[in-house]
């Protein structure tokens, strides 16, 4: 146990230091935020001076509230895809629809997804080639500079 408890937290720093970057006030959202990775992302992101909105089931609230979330959402009530400006983007879960979720964040914004669909990630390649930018910000280690379409 101890050991998931540790891969936990250090693929959420990951996640969070290196790819992200995330800086203090910046907005970062967090789908799936009351399991493992996305608790810590929590208070990582809490802990870097981030405001967090957190995604989760009803129940989860007060706990997510408790580890640093400025906003808690509960996932079946309302549509996620309403969520605006965000500059980091935490998909912990596999549900996450990157043609109604991308809306969510800011141009330059980073979208880490944990898991990835093979549709969403042939739509994500060919939008982004379509349009002369990669919509996914800093994903896959600053995919503007290294694959500029």
């Amino acid at each position: 146990m101890s050991f998931s408890l540790s891969a936990m937290a250090l693929s959420s720093n990951l996640i969070m230091r290196a790819m992200a970057q995330v800086q203090p006030g910046q907005c970062v959202l967090i789908l799936g935020a009351s399991a493992g990775i996305g608790a810590y992302a929590v208070q990582i992101a809490r802990a870097f001076g981030a405001r967090v909105t957190a995604v989760a089931g009803p129940v989860h609230g007060p706990f997510l509230t408790a580890l640093g979330a400025d906003r808690v959402l509960e996932y079946q009530r309302g549509r996620i895809e309403a969520e605006r400006g965000h500059d980091v983007l935490l998909g912990c879960i596999g549900a996450t629809d990157w043609r109604h979720i991308r809306a969510s964040l800011k141009p330059d914004g980073v979208f880490s997804p944990l898991n990835f669909k093979g549709k969403d990630l042939s739509h994500l390649v060919r939008k982004s080639c379509l349009e002369g930018r990669v919509w996914f910000g800093r994903f896959l280690a600053t995919a503007q500079r290294i694959w500029p379409c």
